[in-house]
């Protein structure tokens, strides 16, 4: 079988965006399971409305930010957007712990848990973010359009669906 060699500027797009393929099926698995686990709170939710609320409220926001980063990083875009995956993966892992809790005892677990959850889950990621940042020498302004991506992006969802 003979290799496929693709020239340079095809071949680093495929290198960042398949392992980053990984990290995003593991974050859609895991923010889908917690919007399900949450859907115990909203007794008029059926699980699969929780998933995909939770997937649309947690995840717009990375693509937006995965477009703007291919705007206007220039040639860091794709480094960007390979590390993100590292960002995300932090996020979703702090959310396991109330996600297994919640799917294990439904309604049952406090309501403090899974916000607390999302809290570690932000600040965890507000500093690996910001590390990435540092390390692939991105102006630190960009973690402002980052945060401010997911949380507005998110905000919108959540006063779409329950208002």
């Amino acid at each position: 079988m003979k290799t496929l060699i693709l020239p340079q500027p095809i071949r680093k797009p495929f290198e960042v965006v398949f392992p980053y393929a990984k990290c995003i099926m593991v974050a859609v698995a895991i923010t889908m399971l917690f919007g399900i686990g949450l859907s115990a709170y909203f007794h008029a939710m059926p699980p699969a409305t929780g998933a995909i609320q939770m997937l649309l409220i947690a995840g717009t926001g990375w693509v937006l930010t995965a477009t703007l980063a291919l705007l206007f990083l220039g040639e860091k875009r794709f480094d960007y957007i390979h590390a993100m995956g590292d960002v995300k993966q932090t996020g979703v892992m702090a959310l396991l712990p109330a996600t297994v809790a919640m799917l294990l005892f439904p309604a049952v677990v406090p309501v403090w848990v899974p916000v607390a959850s999302v809290a570690l889950s932000s600040g965890l990621m507000v500093r690996k973010h910001m590390r990435l940042l540092r390390e692939n020498k991105i102006p630190a302004w960009w973690s402002l359009v980052w945060f401010f991506s997911l949380w507005t992006t998110a905000l919108g969802w959540v006063l779409f669906f329950h208002s």
